[in-house]
């Protein structure tokens, strides 16, 4: 057994302040170490980055405990000079993990949500990173950070709810992993990125992340034991992994899971299942099915990502404009992960999306960068996809795929708590509806050269929840009636995992769209 503050340090061989950098760059942490003051240092590269010793905030509790990641990409701690693993401000990242409630070969690794950020339309990826590390709203979770009270030291203890919650039955005989997101790089990131201009050198470890928890886990460091816990088994054994993300961390599972499930194969023999919550977004392709002059049969899996379509609702109509721009070169969307590393070498070093979509389309990889176009053209896993039919935080969301924006809406989205000119639920839920259907009942027209053969569940309530695996009510609680049966999201999940095949739950009631066959018109209880 070990203690809290064991669990997070580490006897790695590299001392607090060896960060090779080419001159005049600082970490993210040592810029804002020497900002908060400037008159300690004569310069921000005097300021020592915290690796090795962490101290942890110890007065926390929960069930879960802290535990550093491997230092090195390999799974161990080194030395491993320029392969070490950090989150983007160069300081040591780290995992929570709570053993089984009884004697289990089965686990459940959940990836946490958030944004993300690198070279966009706000400026470079320095100047945008700096303003997400230092915005106490963020979802950046480091191991320590700068002197700063409105960040938290790293809790040895965390409380946990949902599907990570040791009390949920079912789910509490799971081992339980949760990875924090530190390096805002939707866990696809595989470079270390200096960013001169601004003076910036920023980790994008993601997927190295990845595979260092991993490893970890299957012993590369000794046998993982908890406070209390005892050991927990070897990955190698497990019987089943369940591999979990919600809304950001599930658009960087959707370029990773094809990776995830290769690494995974070759260390177990387990049944490799995924969950996403809260990513079943409106699609640029999908809207040819809401043009003016839509063509019969036109549709999401057309990838015809031209045209204008209409916007609705009750005192107004929006024409739209939809284009490619954000996921070609120089494009937003392109942009971000031109940032954490280099798509193209497939197989490489630096590989950080999906390798078969850019197999497909080897002479114009565009599509590849539109993470729905991935999730519904060229991934072949199990997969069980939540999405709540008015989901707060999407429907809030600007549209990327949007080409022109109209005078009147200072931006392009789905926003019911705009003027009434410019609330657009009711379309919003018409485009949620149609994707779920396209993507369910239309899988067999993906881009891939041998079909897809997968088992898909795909529910949607009528709820507006964002995140809902890890919230106590949104997973156990809530729940919708399709025909005879009523499921909540951890009834149906739990029937996925032990039952597998297929289904479409989809609460259409309250919109004009309607999927026809099985799976519409489910009703939707408190």
């Amino acid at each position: 057994m070990i203690s809290c503050a064991s669990a997070l340090g580490t006897t790695g061989v590299e001392s607090n302040n060896t960060i090779n950098l080419p001159p005049g760059q600082c970490t993210l942490y040592q810029k804002v170490t020497f900002q908060n003051d400037p008159s300690a240092y004569a310069s921000c590269a005097d300021v020592a980055v915290p690796y090795d010793n962490i101290t942890p905030d110890v007065t926390s509790t929960g069930f879960m405990w802290a535990r550093t990641v491997p230092m090195c990409r390999d799974g161990t701690d080194g030395p491993c000079p320029g392969e070490e693993i950090r989150c983007i401000d160069g300081t040591r990242p780290y995992y929570h993990v709570d053993k089984a409630v009884h004697p289990s070969n089965r686990w459940i690794v959940y990836f946490q949500g958030g944004g993300s950020c690198g070279n966009d339309s706000s400026g470079g990826a320095g100047i945008r990173c700096m303003t997400a590390y230092t915005t106490p709203d963020e979802t950046m979770e480091m191991s320590t950070r700068p002197a700063d009270a409105s960040r938290p030291a790293v809790p040895a203890r965390i409380r946990v709810e949902g599907i990570l919650d040791e009390t949920t039955p079912f789910f509490s005989d799971f081992n339980r992993v949760k990875i924090h997101k530190c390096s805002y790089d939707r866990y696809a990131g595989n470079r270390t990125y200096d960013d001169m201009a601004n003076g910036t050198t920023l980790f994008f470890h993601g997927r190295r992340i990845i595979q260092a928890v991993f490893d970890d886990l299957n012993g590369s460091r000794g046998i993982v034991s908890g406070p209390g816990d005892g050991s927990l088994p070897k990955l190698d054994k497990a019987t089943q992994i369940a591999v979990v993300a919600q809304s950001g961390g599930a658009l960087g599972l959707t370029q990773n899971a094809e990776f995830i499930k290769t690494k995974l194969d070759a260390m177990t023999n387990a049944v490799i299942r995924f969950v996403f919550d809260a990513r079943l977004d409106p699609n640029g392709a999908g809207e040819t099915h809401f043009e003016r002059d839509s063509e019969p049969g036109a549709g999401f899996y057309d990838s015809d990502y031209s045209g204008e379509s209409i916007v609705m609702n009750d005192t107004n109509a929006v024409a739209i404009t939809r284009s490619k721009t954000t996921y070609e070169p120089g494009g937003e969307q392109r942009s971000l992960y031109d940032t954490w590393g280099n798509p193209l070498t497939a197989g490489g070093p630096e590989a950080i999306m999906d390798e078969s979509c850019f197999a497909t389309h080897a002479a114009d990889p565009t599509l590849c960068y539109d993470d729905m176009h991935v999730a519904s053209h060229h991934l072949s896993v199990d997969r069980f996809i939540y999405q709540t039919l008015r989901d707060v935080n999407h429907r809030d969301n600007v549209v990327p795929w949007i080409d022109r924006v109209d005078s009147h809406l200072a931006k392009f989205a789905f926003v019911p708590d705009h003027s009434p000119a410019d609330q657009f639920m009711d379309a919003f839920m018409e485009r949620v509806v149609y994707t779920a259907g396209q993507v369910y009942h239309e899988r067999d027209k993906s881009d891939e050269v041998s079909l897809p053969n997968y088992d898909l569940v795909i529910m949607v309530p009528d709820r507006s929840q964002h995140v809902s695996v890890v919230d106590h009510y949104s997973f156990n609680i809530t729940s919708m009636t399709c025909g005879e049966n009523t499921w909540t999201f951890a009834s149906a999940l739990k029937a996925w995992l032990v039952n597998s095949g297929s289904m479409l739950m989809v609460d259409d009631r309250h919109t004009n769209e309607k999927i026809p066959g099985p799976g519409g018109g489910c009703s939707t209880n408190p």
